[in-house]
């Protein structure tokens, strides 16, 4: 009976020890398969013939990005720097980073001959500089036996993130796109944690690169990333520039004496991200009787949105007349292809009501977008 007791124990012990087994390996595998490199989104999500631009590949697990592959030939990419984003919550930080964007606005304003506001003149009268300085804290003294040593003085610095790359030579519209995006209140959430890491990335597009759809991949440590549609286009691009809810070009707070940026030449390819609610506005010129075709790629970039109801963008174009006045507008069609627009200006005048007409897209959840504006035949274009 002892025998068969010490058989039976020793079989249920080989049994719990298999399980066990079992279970760290069912274990191992699902950590091996959440930890794998992944890119959510590219921004902008293509370039022109013959550039050299530099694009934000947001996602997770990123850390450690050693190069970037892209099928086909005549385009090139490396990685400039990788970055966390975080919100800049900091007090320290924040008030450094507003601090750095003052600096920057007023060289701006010197090299446009404009005086720069009093809230600058004052900060730069006081010696204030966007230079990283240690946060007040007690000197440090020697601990005396038993009794713990004092704090270090931590060093505040410049966040890590990838809107803040080579800032001391951004624009004035490109200094009040960053202020928008790091300190606007709806902005002011930690991002998923799918695309809370970014890569820069600079690309080199040859001019006698093919147009058309290609496929990105990071290489991490994790190994390679899943594809992303990285477009090689023949038209000229911009990138949107927050705020612009409310009007393509509006006043820049603080920033008095702007030049009012002109209206867009046709034809052009505009980028943009876009966040739930948001309605960002372009404006170009036209004239009577010309053709318009606007095409919006989004799904075609990014088919699938894990964090959207019903899982993809749902984009809205829409074109207006500079008074407000909607005049034609195309939602996307359940389950068919972006949005497109074909239109015709059909007013009296040399241009279309004072020679201005804006372009909106609004009403979808985090993502991509690329409006394309030509004139001409739509099928043209769409090839």
């Amino acid at each position: 009976d002892y025998v068969n007791q010490g058989i039976l124990a020793m079989s249920k012990f080989r049994t719990l020890v298999f399980v066990l087994l079992m279970l760290c390996v069912v274990a191992a595998h699902g950590e091996t398969v959440r930890r794998e490199a992944h890119i959510g989104y590219l921004y902008p999500a293509g370039g022109q013939q013959g550039t050299v631009i530099q694009i934000i590949a947001g996602g997770q697990f990123l850390k450690g990005a050693a190069d970037v592959y892209i099928s086909g030939e005549g385009v090139n990419a490396s990685v400039v720097k990788y970055c966390r984003i975080n919100i800049v919550k900091m007090k320290e930080q924040r008030k450094l980073v507003q601090q750095k964007l003052a600096e920057v606005r007023d060289k701006r304003f010197k090299e446009l001959g404009i005086t720069p506001p009093r809230s600058s003149a004052r900060n730069r009268a006081k010696g204030k500089t966007a230079t990283p300085k240690k946060t007040t804290k007690p000197e440090e003294k020697t601990a005396a036996k038993g009794e713990k040593p004092a704090a270090k003085k931590r060093t505040v610095k410049m966040p890590n993130h990838p809107l803040l790359v080579d800032i001391d030579n951004k624009s004035l519209k490109e200094l009040a796109h960053i202020r928008d995006i790091l300190f606007f209140p709806r902005r002011m959430t930690q991002p998923n944690r799918q695309i809370a890491e970014s890569v820069v990335i600079e690309v080199t597009i040859d001019p006698d690169a093919k147009p058309g759809n290609r496929e990105i991949r990071i290489k991490t440590p994790l190994g390679l990333t899943n594809p992303m549609v990285f477009q090689v286009a023949t038209l000229p691009e911009v990138r949107e520039l927050e705020p612009n809810d409310k009007q393509a070009y509006p006043k820049i707070p603080n920033m008095p004496g702007i030049p009012r940026s002109k209206s867009l030449k046709l034809p052009t390819v505009l980028n943009g991200q876009i966040m739930p609610g948001d309605v960002d506005r372009f404006r170009f010129d036209a004239r009577k009787g010309q053709r318009l075709v606007v095409a919006a790629d989004a799904r075609a970039l990014i088919p699938y949105l894990a964090d959207a109801v019903p899982g993809w963008f749902q984009a809205v174009v829409a074109l207006y007349d500079a008074k407000g006045n909607e005049l034609v507008k195309r939602t996307r069609e359940l389950l068919r292809e972006d949005p497109a627009l074909n239109y015709i200006g059909n007013v009296e005048g040399r241009d279309l009501f004072n020679g201005t007409i804006d372009v909106a897209v609004c009403d979808g959840f985090v993502g991509n977008v690329m409006l394309k504006v030509v004139e001409g035949m739509a099928g043209a274009m769409l090839e």
